[in-house]
């Protein structure tokens, strides 16, 4: 069953539980079991397609295309917490998502924790968490495309083939665009924070600027970012991994 026909059944069975009115409609998404109806739909959609777990603590509010949430979390097949968001803003594409797309416009996360561990069969754990399911046929697989995500105050946390690296403070936007069953792609764009990794606290934990992409494909990953650390003079550091 595509997902068109999945969200296409959601949409009628809500609607045939509802009185058909625009303002019991209006009425029920500024009530709590009107959010949670629209959680469990989200989380319903990510779980059909995708390898990974999405959960939601709360919806806090739903209003037309706007969602807010907190306690955000993807988790991994086994388990593993990959990404956290204290809280969530973001609209959310309703057309988009009827047409087999999760995609968010004006994102914004608060104190996010993201990381990047070994995965079990694909290289990190954040790959395997937004892994199709193996849809029979290409074009049911569900494309994502985040939007521009502005984040504040989160961290990222790297620990593969090598010591753990940790960025805190970090500040700045996020695109995440993954089309249907093609790998996924990672803009960077005016990231600030503080680095935390070997070396960094013979450099006085120093703070930095930096923008990159990432692209995540069958055949391997490719990370290319140009940074500067903040240091007297300035130090320029550039990237570029293939693996």
């Amino acid at each position: 069953m595509t997902v068109l026909v999945r969200l296409a059944t959601f949409a009628v069975a809500l609607a045939l539980a509802l009185p058909a009115t625009a303002s019991s409609f209006h009425s029920l998404v500024h009530t709590s079991s009107g959010r949670d109806v629209l959680r469990r739909g989200i989380e319903d959609v990510y779980a059909r397609e995708l390898r990974g777990e999405l959960a939601i603590g709360e919806v806090l509010e739903w209003d037309g295309d706007l969602v807010r949430a907190r306690d955000v979390t993807i988790r991994a097949p086994n388990g593993t917490a990959v990404i956290e968001a204290h809280e969530a803003r973001l609209g959310l594409d309703v057309a988009a998502l009827f047409a087999g797309q999760l995609h968010f416009e004006d994102v914004k996360a608060r104190d996010a924790v993201v990381r990047v561990l070994p995965g079990e069969e694909e290289r990190t754990s954040l790959e395997e968490a937004f892994a199709s399911r193996g849809a029979p046929r290409p074009h049911d697989a569900l494309a994502i495309d985040t939007g521009t995500i502005r984040v504040d105050d989160a961290t990222l946390v790297v620990a593969i083939d090598g010591p753990e690296v940790r960025l805190e403070d970090l500040s700045g936007f996020v695109r995440v665009v993954r089309p249907k069953d093609q790998g996924a792609r990672v803009r960077l764009d005016r990231i600030e924070g503080r680095y935390l990794g070997p070396g960094s606290r013979l450099l006085g934990e120093p703070r930095f600027d930096a923008e990159g992409r990432v692209r995540v494909r069958p055949d391997g990953t490719e990370v290319s970012v140009d940074a500067r650390i903040g240091l007297d003079p300035p130090m320029p550091v550039s990237v570029n991994v293939r693996g």
